[in-house]
């Protein structure tokens, strides 16, 4: 869960100075900076979201979060191997063993949430969910594709920047709901309370750290690339929660 938690965009420049892995020399742009800004709307069209606000209110209905659970067993699959995918590009790059070490540990930590997620959907809905009764809605297939493709074919600072998303528009609204979130007799109170954990702080700021680092020598077509496919994600992001609700 833990993993998913991406540091708030305020304030993100002056973190990366004192995360772990980051050059001592300044670096010739800060890539996520631009990028952040470029995807404020859609963090903020996540933010307002009923499926988001209606989780932190504990409102929502259960099956339309146990669908979201059901999807999301699709997607932590292929997050893991596109993480891994990144992991083997960036244990080939000088300089990057750190980094490579890092996405390997997401990917792994990924699996894990998904087993995280089976046992909690299915004591939402009383029952064992049946995995093979389930299939990919259009809107987790096309994401899935996006992150998949991106790791494996894009240009490796493009490849990390698509993985961003997941991390970011997830803190991005925790840290706007958190706060107020109805907690006492919420349902989803297990899914709410792991949100921007320290732990989850510190490795999301590694991970936007590693991309801005691959942005560093980057041109600017590529750097283009980076910020259309971090913005495309988080759309994508949007698109799953609003998938949910219509199920």
């Amino acid at each position: 869960m833990q993993r998913r938690n991406f540091v708030r965009a305020a304030g993100c420049a002056a973190a990366f100075a004192w995360t772990a892995g980051w050059t001592a020399h300044k670096p010739r742009t800060i890539w996520s900076k631009e990028a952040f800004d470029a995807a404020r709307p859609a963090a903020e069209a996540v933010q307002r979201h009923p499926f988001v606000t209606g989780v932190f209110a504990g409102t929502l209905r259960k099956s339309a979060f146990v669908s979201y659970l059901e999807q999301n067993l699709f997607y932590l699959s292929s997050y893991a191997r596109a993480l891994d995918v990144v992991a083997g590009r960036l244990g080939e790059l000088s300089g990057f063993s750190k980094e490579s070490q890092d996405f390997a540990r997401w990917a792994q930590e990924t699996r894990d949430l998904r087993q995280w997620t089976i046992d909690f959907a299915s004591s939402l809905t009383g029952s064992r969910i049946d995995e093979k009764a389930l299939c990919p809605a259009a809107e987790t297939l096309a994401y899935i594709h996006l992150e998949e493709r991106s790791a494996a074919h894009e240009e490796l600072p493009a490849a990390a920047a698509a993985l961003l998303p997941c991390f970011w528009i997830y803190d991005e609204f925790a840290g706007a709901l958190r706060a107020r979130a109805v907690l006492k007799g919420n349902p989803f109170r297990q899914w709410i309370e792991p949100l921007g954990s320290t732990d989850a702080h510190q490795s999301a700021l590694r991970a936007a750290a590693a991309v801005d680092r691959l942005a560093e020598a980057a041109s600017a077509g590529v750097l283009s690339r980076m910020k259309d496919l971090f913005v495309a994600g988080c759309w994508h992001e949007w698109s799953l929660f609003e998938a949910a609700l219509r199920s």
